[in-house]
């Protein structure tokens, strides 16, 4: 494993190949760094090629480096010596180039790219800055604007946005290794563009390479336009600010080809080409070398990117690295390159060994590790194709969604024939409130609708290969319906319950076979959210939890392992955190107090506001069933039922723990009212209690119920506990959870 060199007459491949996502690891820099040495060495060599084995370029560091002491060549070097070699480097990207792939990607003179590969810098969501040269180059590419947006947010780049950018210089459909040799040939072959950029500070060539792209099926012609968020061509946008037009541009030259798309192969001798002499249907006019640390970054209007980068900063509430990158991006217009290398570099190794870099390296391993579940290993999961949903309200109608967008076919039942039609409503509102702001277009829209059936008889459901309920959350409904759907289905097809509180051992006690009973219990909006618990019941099948694992991967959702409890991993959690600032509203705090102490801290939204955004009936009709068998000795506070009582039921109703004139959430003096005449009549005294110990209390009270869920089994590992809160409740992913903050105290 690391990089093999072969040869495609004057063209050296060098073919890094360190299986799965071609890690830039130790061995593949210091493999680069001899390869193209010896490149630059053989007089019969005239351009190079980096290209990666398997199914995609270098995908980002080796994680198991972090924490290590870094050993030379650091990446910083090997970008260094790409840019600064006197031949051609054309780097071939497939699958994803991201973090240092994308750096090393932007260290070459040109980058060709399959049409279904993506770029970006997600260090931020490690707590880091790109450490390469990726913010110092990139804005020398794409304009300040959208550089800073790409280093900032961690996204992903397609290959059609990436070429109108400037990025990418030709995008292929097929046969990407013959086409990036092409390319490299012919910059060997143009002429002299004035002396190097390395040594003058200049630009290297005075043209960009044409964008050869043909129409790619269901896209369009990528080589017109492609808008930027205000419906701007982000190509003419470039041109208007001064950017090289492309080489040839208008001349007509188009690719054609029938090859098969080819990433480099793996093994010793790295990825085969077509023989130096032979034609080649990738033939294009000569483009110059064009060095993305000799470019000067484009005029922009200052004033709107400092409000970008305030913007960015906001919305981190408190996480450094998403500010810090978009600033790093910005010195780029005013240093000099090998400055703003220096800068880049110190920025790093400073987030590298802070607190919050430490905590999201937990997160991602974290992730890691939630897939591997005891008693899994080598159990397949059930094929599923077919998913029914019995009821098409909020989150039913979320649900579908999830499934449609997933490729499956959706088989959606509701009571009767209005339910039907308000829930056929609901998923196609979403879908238009999707294509309203930008996140899919019509096309894909109308495309998921097609995967989804309507129905009000449960019949309809017989061939489904899974069934989940998201019918009204009372024992006696969802027993009824998977009794029913027992005798519907078939033997062998699975079903899930979305149930938030209820006991799925006693929903399975009335089924047939109830070891393919489970919880997939999603979170609202279920289309958004991304933690799906799936709950292993007393005699769920380890087939059927795979599968429910399975299936939570295919949605783009993490899925974690709960046993059974009340709320299960949580919403048992959420309960307790619950009652404890509730605790503190009798204490003397309020609720908007309470709420901008968390959201100070990093949360996303506070308690309160998150119970008004899901209705206070829900938990208050849990509280009515419970009210027979609740310890009378037990501190019980009875705020939230009073606001209740007065028709304050959040969001939905206008009022709740706050007003929501015009839909904007104020202070109400009423609920500081009854919050007050509660103390009053308990005889309280109230006191300020400081944002710190609203805090400090909230997180103590997490961490504790957190050990008593892995005491009983219901959780797994503690770190999965800090995914469920981060995930599904709006605690920092850069604090680490709740239970890595209790270790770390």
């Amino acid at each position: 494993m690391g990089v093999g060199f072969s040869r495609d007459g004057d063209v050296a491949v060098l073919t890094i190949d360190n299986p799965p996502v071609n890690a830039a690891s130790h061995g593949v820099r210091a493999g680069l760094i001899e390869a193209l040495a010896r490149a630059e060495a053989d007089p019969d060599i005239r351009a190079i090629v980096i290209a990666c084995a398997g199914s995609t370029f270098v995908a980002g560091a080796d994680v198991r480096e972090f924490g290590q002491p870094p050993r030379e060549p650091f990446l910083t070097e090997v970008c260094a010596a790409i840019e600064a070699t006197p031949k051609p480097v054309v780097a071939a990207l497939h699958g994803t180039a991201l973090g240092g792939g994308f750096e090393i990607a932007l260290a070459a003179h040109a980058r060709v790219a399959l049409a279904t590969a993506q770029v970006g810098l997600p260090e931020v969501k490690l707590g880091l800055i790109p450490g390469a040269g990726g913010t110092q180059r990139l804005p020398r590419l794409t304009g300040m604007s959208a550089a800073v947006d790409i280093a900032s947010s961690g996204r992903r780049v397609g290959m059609a946005e990436a070429q109108a950018l400037g990025i990418v210089d030709r995008i292929v459909d097929v046969d990407l290794l013959a086409a990036a040799i092409d390319h490299a040939r012919s910059m060997a072959d143009a002429p002299p563009a004035g002396p190097s950029h390395m040594a003058t500070g200049g630009q290297v060539g005075d043209c960009v390479p044409p964008p050869l792209t043909p129409p790619h099926k269901g896209e369009g012609d990528l080589t017109t336009a492609f808008p930027d968020k205000n419906g701007d061509d982000l190509r003419s946008k470039r041109l208007q600010a001064g950017s090289p037009p492309p080489c040839g541009e208008g001349s007509g030259v188009g690719v054609a080809s029938n090859a098969s798309a080819m990433p480099a192969r793996r093994g010793r001798g790295g990825p085969k080409g077509r023989s130096g002499g032979s034609p080649s249907p990738y033939a294009i006019p000569h483009v110059a070398i064009r060095r993305a640390g000799g470019l000067a970054v484009q005029p922009f209007d200052a004033d709107a990117v400092e409000a970008q980068i305030a913007a960015i900063e906001r919305k981190a509430r408190g996480q450094i690295s998403p500010g810090r990158a978009a600033r790093m991006v910005r010195q780029a217009a005013d240093l000099p390159f090998a400055e703003g290398l220096a800068r880049e570099r110190a920025a790093f190794l400073d987030l590298l060994a802070s607190d919050q870099a430490g905590a999201l390296r937990h997160v991602f391993a974290a992730e890691r590790l939630a897939g591997k579940v005891p008693g899994l290993d080598g159990v397949e999961p059930a094929p599923i194709r077919t998913v029914g949903v019995v009821g098409a309200g909020l989150m039913g109608a979320g649900i579908a969604a999830c499934f449609a967008d997933a490729g499956y076919a959706v088989r959606v039942v509701e009571r009767d024939g209005a339910a039907m039609q308000a829930g056929r409503g609901r998923i196609v509102a979403l879908y238009e409130r999707q294509i309203q702001s930008g996140r899919i277009d019509r096309t894909t829209a109308d495309t998921r609708l097609t995967r989804l059936s309507f129905g009000a008889e449960r019949a309809g459901l017989a061939d489904c290969d899974l069934v989940v309920e998201a019918v009204f959350d009372e024992l006696a409904v969802k027993q009824e319906l998977f009794a029913a759907l027992s005798g519907i289905v078939r033997p062998d097809a699975l079903l899930a319950t979305n149930t938030s509180y209820l006991d799925p051992d006693a929903i399975a006690s009335v089924v047939a076979n109830p070891e393919r009973v489970l919880g997939l219990h999603f979170f609202s909006p279920a289309n958004v959210m991304r933690l799906v618990e799936v709950v292993r019941a007393a005699q769920t099948a380890p087939r059927a939890l795979a599968t429910g694992l399975a299936i939570a991967k295919r949605l783009g959702k993490l899925g974690i392992v709960s046993g059974v409890c009340e709320g299960f991993v949580g919403n048992r959690i959420f309960t307790a955190y619950r009652r404890a600032c509730d605790f503190m509203l009798e204490d003397g705090a309020l609720p908007h107090e309470i709420d901008a102490a968390l959201e100070g801290w990093g949360f996303a939204m506070g308690p309160y506001a998150v119970n008004d955004l899901a209705g206070l009936d829900i938990s208050w009709a849990r509280r009515k069933r419970q009210a027979a068998t609740r310890d009378p000795a037990e501190r019980y506070v009875s705020i939230a039922d009073r606001l209740c009582e007065a028709g304050r039921l959040g969001r939905k109703s206008g009022k709740g723990y706050y007003a929501y004139e015009d839909g904007r959430r104020t202070v109400d003096p009423i609920v500081t009212d009854i919050v007050e005449a509660a103390s009053r009549e308990k005889g309280i005294v109230r006191r300020s209690i400081p944002a710190e110990e609203i805090v400090g209390r909230v997180l103590a009270t997490m961490a504790d119920e957190g050990k008593k869920i892995l005491d009983e089994g219901i959780a797994l590992r503690a770190s999965d506990i800090d995914l469920v809160l981060i995930n599904g409740y709006g605690f920092p992913a850069w604090r680490g959870g709740p239970m890595y903050l209790a270790g770390h105290r």
